[in-house]
């Protein structure tokens, strides 16, 4: 992503946000909960689709990230042969509807999104660092991209399901999913580690998660917040 495109400088604090949904209820309250003292936000994509307020809820995202990168649900709205091919039919109905409703202004929009963003130590996708429109959900998936790239810690959402994964010095990769029963889960990076958070979804949460949420970064220490869905 060109460092022109990026509307802060991505020092601690930043919050990350991912698959809101055309979810304008939900994208309002995590903006709501979002501490005042973050210096950046990011939307890892997927701003669009499913829900029932496309255009509302990408003219709030656009008017608060620092950062927007392109989901596939965007990426769908733009190329039809990939909705046919990669999508099931709810979310290919959605996404053609969607790409009417929002209108050729915003169509321009998400073309000239970027679909990754490398800052430092960090690194930012909607889906893996391999395909950004790919899922990290197994072991197996972050090993794959711990091998494809060197970042220390990566953010993705696309799978709705919060989970850390941990490359550790041993070279062991282990997986922790993110319980949603505490308002704020802390966890600290270990510095001699590498890491792909999967963050959670703003909206349509899945695998017997019911709140949305996003996570904050400030030094060492990834929060993970929680909210009643809109």
């Amino acid at each position: 992503m060109k460092r022109e495109n990026v509307r802060c400088d991505l020092r601690d604090p930043f919050v990350v946000y991912s698959d809101a949904h055309a979810d304008l209820g939900s994208l309002a309250r995590a903006l709501a909960k979002t501490p005042m003292s973050v210096r950046c936000r990011i939307c890892l994509g997927d701003t669009i689709g499913y829900g029932k307020k496309p255009a509302p809820t990408l003219e709030l995202a656009k008017a608060t990230m620092d950062v927007h990168l392109m989901g596939n649900h965007e990426y769908a709205a733009i190329d039809p042969e990939f909705r046919n091919t990669h999508m099931n039919r709810e979310a290919r109905k959605s996404v053609e509807q969607h790409a009417e409703e929002i209108g050729p202004e915003n169509i321009e929009f998400i073309k000239g999104l970027e679909q990754k963003l490398s800052v430092g130590d960090y690194f930012f996708v909607h889906g893996s660092l391999r395909n950004p429109w790919d899922y990290v959900y197994f072991i197996s998936d972050a090993e794959q991209m711990f091998q494809d790239g060197d970042f220390r810690v990566a953010f993705v959402g696309n799978t709705h399901i919060p989970t850390i994964f941990e490359l550790q010095k041993d070279g062991l990769v282990v997986a922790r999913e993110v319980p949603e029963n505490y308002a704020l889960a802390k966890f600290e990076l270990n510095p001699r580690s590498r890491y792909i958070i999967n963050v959670p979804s703003v909206s349509r949460p899945r695998k017997g998660y019911e709140k949305g949420g996003f996570v904050t970064v400030h030094r060492n220490i990834v929060n993970f917040n929680w909210f009643e869905l809109g």
